[in-house]
């Protein structure tokens, strides 16, 4: 709170990478991180390191929504599609790794589920719209659905690449999908 009153951003970010060094605790970590990076952004600079701040984060804690949303902000505004591409595959993987621990509740499998379906989903849009690759994009597009098939957004645009490419019993299906999801 003293560093964030002194407006001394680059102090606060240096604290907070330095007490997310120290911590054990995965979460907290990226937490840490995550605040070290949002401390460089607030002092309008260092936008490349807030970038590794938020890697950092997530190879920590996968699941940490805020990295991977902020990060994917930066990457987007970069243009660098391709670090955006290598992201998303590591943050989807480490969720699927974390998914099929033994030791993983019902609640956070429910989650995870629902954070790897998006991953899947962000990820097939960079295929689609930045490699234009919509075989690739309609197959994650496919992998979301099946984590959440509620997951109307990938629904639908799976289903347009399909019409795209005439593939009408894909089509069909995901018309199904959408009709029970809502």
């Amino acid at each position: 709170d003293l560093y964030t009153k002194a407006g001394d951003y680059p102090s606060l970010a240096n604290l907070m990478e330095g007490w997310g060094d120290a911590l054990q605790d995965s979460r907290a970590a990226g937490e840490a991180y995550v605040a070290a990076a949002d401390a460089l952004l607030m002092a309008g600079r260092a936008t490349s390191e807030a970038r590794l701040l938020f890697e950092r984060a997530l190879s920590r804690d996968a699941a940490n929504v805020q990295a991977l949303d902020r990060l994917t902000r930066l990457l987007e505004d970069a243009r660098d599609f391709e670090r955006l591409k290598q992201v998303l595959k590591y943050v989807a993987y480490q969720l699927e790794q974390a998914e099929a621990e033994p030791n993983a509740t019902t609640a956070d499998s429910s989650g995870s589920r629902q954070r790897l379906a998006s991953v899947h989903y962000r990820l097939g849009q960079v295929y689609e719209t930045h490699f234009a690759e919509p075989r690739k994009a309609a197959t994650l597009y496919r992998l979301a659905i099946e984590e959440n098939p509620r997951l109307i957004t990938a629904i639908v645009a799976a289903r347009r690449l399909y019409e795209e490419s005439g593939n009408h019993k894909a089509v069909s299906k995901l018309y199904e999908y959408e009709i029970e999801a809502t």
